[in-house]
């Protein structure tokens, strides 16, 4: 499988994830581990309201399951880590420390995602230049995962962080 067919598909598998997520009421995210050769390793989603855990993303819970792999020095450098939203701050961070060399995802967040803010500020860019990022790859993906948060914000009556505007193209 090429990059660009394999990247659709875990994609394709983590927005599974945040649609699961969004039929039990939370936030429509989520997440999936690929290891060497394109093996699934495990996949997760958002259990933020489900758990009642404020750390409980989908990249979190998707990290918390893979366990062992992504912490030994130097074993997942070749783990990439698919989500449906650019990694907020705290999911960077993990992200950074459980040593996972690629990160796929499906929509921008210029509000909340915090990876593209990380990877350009000088304390830790030089940290974060390993790993590798794919920002974005489908319009047609960014644009169901788009319309799941809008649909997320409308529910807690926010109408203004995805305006009809910023629809991909």
């Amino acid at each position: 499988m090429d990059n660009k067919v394999e990247d659709r598909y875990f994609l394709q598998l983590a927005l599974e994830e945040g649609e699961k997520s969004e039929r039990q009421g939370g936030i429509p995210i989520g997440a999936v581990i690929v290891g060497p050769n394109g093996k699934l390793i495990q996949k997760g989603r958002n259990r933020v309201y489900s758990d009642l855990d404020a750390t409980a993303h989908a990249e979190i819970d998707v990290i918390r399951k893979c366990g062992e792999p992504l912490i030994k020095k130097g074993k997942a450098r070749d783990y990439t880590l698919y989500t449906t939203v650019e990694p907020c701050v705290m999911c960077s961070g993990a992200i950074y420390l459980s040593n996972i060399a690629r990160v796929v995802w499906a929509l921008n967040d210029d509000l909340f995602g915090g990876f593209r803010q990380l990877s350009k500020h000088h304390k830790y860019e030089q940290r974060f230049e390993m790993i590798t990022t794919t920002a974005m790859p489908f319009n047609d993906l960014a644009n169901i995962q788009r319309d799941r948060m809008v649909r997320w914000d409308q529910l807690r009556g926010k109408n203004d962080r995805w305006p009809e505007i910023d629809k991909v193209r």
